[in-house]
């Protein structure tokens, strides 16, 4: 509020989105959404999935993008037990869209 009112540099505009049979669409782009929520697309391998054998090491790869105006990414947390603890972090050099490589030991 203060940079639009400061600075005149105005917020990010609303979402944008439809509402179809019921369930909320967003467009799949950061650019087309808007608002203030990174897109993020992730990838194990460099596909939708990875079947590997206990303990083969694993590439996750996620790419981030912010809407326009929406600030920058700052830094990624992995959470690959679903413990809610985010013990890999990855800081990154700030961006509008970032690419967050990591790799580690599968756990089945």
């Amino acid at each position: 509020m203060s940079a639009w009112v400061e600075k005149g540099v105005r917020p990010p505009a609303s979402t944008s989105y439809k509402v179809v049979d019921g369930q909320v669409e967003v467009p799949p782009t950061a650019a087309e959404r808007k608002g203030i929520q990174p897109v993020v697309s992730l990838k194990a391998n460099g596909g939708a999935r990875a079947d590997v054998k206990a303990g083969k090491t694993v590439r996750f790869s996620a790419i981030v993008k912010m809407p326009p105006n929406a600030g920058k990414v700052l830094s990624a947390e992995w959470d690959f037990d679903g413990s809610g603890k985010f013990a890999d972090v990855v800081t990154l050099k700030p961006g509008t869209w970032v690419v967050v490589d990591h790799r580690r030991p599968s756990l089945h």
